[in-house]
């Protein structure tokens, strides 16, 4: 049973999917893509292909980026949000440390 909150209290937050959530993520890239290209065609004219070629090249990277980040700590769920709070973890210290005073001062009363 489910609590409030969505988790499992047995199990944790569920962090799997089947073939349908596969089959549905992507075939939303590719309506989307399919469905922004006429528009984007129309305003930039041929420059418009090239650009979503340069768009698809850089998407590519930023998802090798998450699946590093993702592989490094496999038990984080959140995505970007979880992954940018465990890589500064160390530079701004535990939690009673995450004050902004300590990054930025403040001025004499």
């Amino acid at each position: 049973m489910a609590t409030v909150d969505g988790t499992l209290p047995e199990q944790g937050l569920a962090k799997g999917t089947n073939w349908w959530g596969a089959f549905v993520i992507g075939l939303a890239g590719t309506i989307l893509v399919t469905g922004i290209a006429p528009a984007v065609v129309q305003g930039t004219g041929a420059l418009g292909i090239i650009l979503i070629g340069v768009m698809t090249i850089a998407g590519c990277f930023l998802c090798f980026c998450l699946a590093e980040l993702a592989t490094m700590w496999p038990d984080r769920t959140g995505g970007i949000p979880s992954y940018a709070t465990e890589s500064f973890r160390p530079l701004l210290g535990g939690p009673d440390q995450r004050h902004p005073d300590r990054v930025v001062p403040r001025a004499p009363l």
